[in-house]
């Protein structure tokens, strides 16, 4: 589980044809009339989600509103996108791009839909991560063939890229500190798997877990409170733990035990955590804990796989892919689990969704 690079769902069965939703407005003018005009251009619509599709060739991204009436595609050409995230602002999306052969970090802005390119040269590089000020970028690099892979950052526009983990194991990077400090990545180099921390400059490196014969990993920082969660593996089964800054172990959000849990990840408020959970057949779930404890449910209930969650930015509400009509879609619903609605009905693979910041 740990070894994987990304976790696209598109990587499963979620296969199918193409098709396209345009929009299309525009003022007329009526020439010799005086300071007649026919009606305004309609405003652009507030695209609330980004998503993954591979209506076209490759793999695109998408944009959404939040209630499922209008799309637009953002970003074109051959090959694949993968691991979006939102700058801070909103403004932005940072991404791993697998284009003529390479695997590179670029960002794209929604308003002009052309990626730069920040990252090239030997290897592959992933996994980006903004800073909470939207200044920096973590990211994970094979670019030293005898380091594994490494832990970098650069500047948000490709520059001064280094080599903060610089150690002969495998890092991976899993998030920020809310303050930007410090980075948190999980790590083969003490042996098995562990959740590190580290200051930002590579400074100051921790061994949190220290749990062998478990593996510990996909760690994520509390947006509110000093607190970490985190997914521990036994065996086949992985559960949500919840520890603080120092490491101590405080509590098990697991749904079940010997089930299988995906990554967590925090609401706005840091009160809540959902994951990836396994549902009754064995299929695929969302589950939400509540982060003090005592209440884990699973929010999504349904025979078909429900993967991928996004909280909206004032919490209210989660977005996440399925494959309930036999092929992924973005779907929306309460975070109570009630009001369920669908936002894309392509025939193609639509899963990954990110919400925007402010959204």
């Amino acid at each position: 589980m740990f070894g994987r690079l990304h976790r696209s769902s598109r990587a499963g069965t979620w296969r199918a044809a193409t098709g396209t939703l345009g929009l299309a407005v525009g003022a007329v003018v009526c020439a010799g009339c005086g300071d007649t005009a026919g009606p305004s251009p309609a405003p652009e619509p507030r695209f609330d989600l980004a998503f993954l599709s591979d209506r076209t060739a490759g793999s695109d991204i998408w944009l959404v509103t939040s209630d499922g009436s209008a799309e637009r595609r953002l970003t074109t050409g051959a090959g694949a996108a993968f691991d979006m995230r939102w700058s801070p602002d909103g403004s932005t999306l940072a991404f791993h791009g697998e284009f003529d052969g390479s695997c590179d970090v670029y960002t794209v802005r929604e308003e002009e839909g052309v990626p730069t390119r920040l990252t090239q040269g030997a290897g592959c590089n992933l996994w980006p991560m903004w800073s909470p000020d939207g200044g920096t970028l973590a990211f994970i690099s094979s670019r030293d063939a005898d380091m594994g892979w490494e832990v970098f950052v650069m500047a948000a526009d490709g520059t001064g890229q280094r080599d903060v983990t610089n150690s002969p194991g495998s890092d991976y990077l899993t998030g920020w500190s809310p303050d930007g400090d410090h980075l948190l990545f999980h790590s083969d180099r003490d042996g098995g798997t562990d959740v590190f921390v580290s200051a930002h400059d590579g400074g100051d490196v921790r061994n949190l877990t220290r749990s062998p014969p478990t593996d510990d990993g996909f760690a994520v920082w509390s947006p509110t409170a000093p607190r970490i969660a985190f997914v521990r593996q036994e065996g086949s089964a992985t559960r949500i733990l919840l520890m603080s800054e120092e490491g101590e172990l405080l509590r098990d959000l697991s749904f079940g035990t010997d089930a299988w849990h995906d990554v967590p990840i925090w609401s706005p408020d840091g009160s809540r955590i959902a994951f990836g959970c396994e549902g009754p057949d064995g299929n695929r779930e969302i589950c939400i804990a509540d982060a003090a404890g005592g209440d884990t449910r699973n929010l999504t209930l349904h025979p078909s796989n429900d993967v991928d969650p996004t909280w909206s930015p004032d919490g209210s509400h989660l977005a996440f892919s399925s494959d309930r009509t036999g092929n992924g879609d973005i779907y929306v619903v309460r975070a109570d689990g009630t009001g369920l609605r669908r936002l894309t009905t392509s025939p193609a693979v639509d899963d990954t969704p990110v919400w925007r910041p402010g959204g």
